[in-house]
């Protein structure tokens, strides 16, 4: 919550003369008596460096100075959810605050319901408890509730909170509308408010580095890069706008760039593992594909214990095994992979390595697996449409995409985003342009990404059609 997450506090002098202060007395075995929400802000300094340790170790203290206190052990039942995965231990730093009628004790129940998997009840404990909230914090309630739902992704419940506040000229409450816009991939309206929001805060490196993700998420790359390229002038070690740019080079198909900006990326933060996911895909583009396993299996070892993260790189590090001619290890990664979670993801990645080596009859037996066990889920096709075409078998994704669209009971909005490019590269002008006209209407984004080469550089999806129409000769 917001207490807790003060980073311009954290460069103010007397900050950090009391963190020296606090730092040399701990050191040498004394006790020194901060007040709980200076504890608190220390243990924050360190959480935002990545020093779990020493932020575990400075709420810990806190907590034994000032037993019952709400801040730490709130503080702490956080950590034990976020950094511990441990949501009995949380429950019991709960259960020890003496005052549970305080707002951050709300908050932090509910934390624990959304992390138990119960969002929705997360939401109606909040919504009873609103009522216990004086008038005059109402609508910073509202904010912070709507921006703890957005921060564990439960976009739609923090869309529903955000609705209800009566207060647009909180900074605040843009920037949360910002993120949730963001997350449901309403990338115009989220790039509207952060450039709304730069125009008053136009040093705000928080701002930049969010109009960066929606950029990049709207495949805007080179604009991506322009709003990275402001927050590291405010701030040359930003981390966030070093990796965006990173991304946005990427997007570019600039993989030297992008290599040199991830590399720098991974010396201000050599325990996350994005870092090593983006450089080995660089690496990977450059074909450099030692490397490249090398520093996925790097990646491997920093990545938490969540399974589509790993699998992410699971596949990137198969990928880059196959195409160093090491098919057999990576066929037996990918089985390793099935093994342990069971996902359709990876039975597709398999058929993929063997598309690669030109195998269609193994990678077609691995694809009818494939669409049995997802229950011939409309999305399993989409996905093993895109492999064909990936890897030059065009007319046979065309085929199955010209399938799905005549069947009622194997729609997905993204057949036509692939149908159309199908289209294109097999010279189906007439049905590339019907396709195209249901592509940016069913998914815009997905057909910026997919077609954008088709098109004038930054046109919007939706004047797609209109170009193709209006020009005489497609481009």
């Amino acid at each position: 919550m917001k207490h807790l997450d003060q980073s311009e506090y954290f460069e103010q002098d007397d900050f950090l003369d009391i963190l020296k202060e606090y730092e040399e007395a701990r050191k040498n075995g004394k006790d020194i008596y901060l007040e709980t929400d200076v504890l608190a802000n220390i243990a924050g300094y360190y959480e935002t460096r990545d020093n779990s340790l020493a932020a575990i170790d400075t709420i810990d203290y806190a907590i034994r100075l000032y037993p019952g206190d709400v801040y730490p052990l709130v503080f702490r039942a956080r950590m034990a959810i976020l950094m511990e995965d441990d949501i009995v231990k949380a429950k019991k730093y709960l259960k020890a605050i003496i005052d549970k009628h305080d707002i951050e004790y709300y908050y932090a129940v509910a934390e624990v319901k959304i992390a138990e998997g119960h969002p929705e009840l997360a939401s109606k404990y909040l919504k009873r408890k609103a009522n216990d909230i004086d008038e005059d914090d109402a609508e910073s309630y509202i904010i912070e509730v709507a921006t703890l739902f957005a921060d564990y992704k439960e976009l739609e419940i923090a869309k529903k909170w955000i609705d209800t506040s009566n207060n647009p000229d909180d900074p605040d409450y843009w920037q949360v509308k910002g993120q949730i816009e963001l997350g449901l991939g309403n990338l115009k309206e989220s790039e509207f408010i952060y450039n709304s929001l730069l125009d008053k805060e136009p040093y705000s490196t928080e701002y930049w580095n969010q109009l960066a993700s929606t950029q990049l998420l709207n495949s805007e790359f080179s604009d991506c890069i322009s709003s990275s390229e402001f927050s590291i002038a405010i701030n040359p070690n930003d981390a966030d706008a070093i990796l965006n740019k990173s991304n946005g080079l990427f997007g570019l198909e600039n993989f030297e760039e992008s290599l040199k900006y991830s590399k720098r990326y991974i010396e201000l933060c050599p325990d996350e593992y994005s870092g090593y996911i983006l450089q080995g895909m660089a690496l990977n583009n450059l074909g450099r594909y030692e490397e490249a396993i090398d520093i996925f299996n790097k990646a491997l070892k920093n990545c938490p214990d969540y399974p589509p993260a790993k699998n992410e790189i699971y596949e990137e590090l198969t990928n880059a095994l196959s195409l160093a001619d090491k098919l057999d290890e990576a066929i037996k990664i990918a089985d390793d992979c099935y093994k342990n979670s069971g996902s359709v993801e990876t039975i597709l990645n398999k058929g993929n390595l063997y598309l690669q080596h030109g195998d269609m009859e193994n990678a077609r037996e691995v694809f009818e697996r494939a669409a049995k066990e997802s229950n011939n889920n409309p999305e399993t096709y989409v996905r093993i449409s895109a492999a064909l075409m990936d890897n030059g078998y065009v007319e046979m994704a065309y085929k199955i995409l010209h399938c799905m669209i005549n069947d009622d009971e194997a729609q997905s909005d993204k057949v036509y985003v692939f149908l159309a490019a199908c289209c294109k590269t097999l010279g189906y002008e007439d049905e590339f342009k019907k396709a195209v006209k249901k592509a940016v209407k069913k998914t815009p984004n997905e057909a910026k990404k997919i077609l954008k080469e088709y098109f004038p550089e930054n046109m919007d999806p939706k004047d797609y059609y209109k170009y193709l129409t209006n020009t005489k000769k497609d481009q």
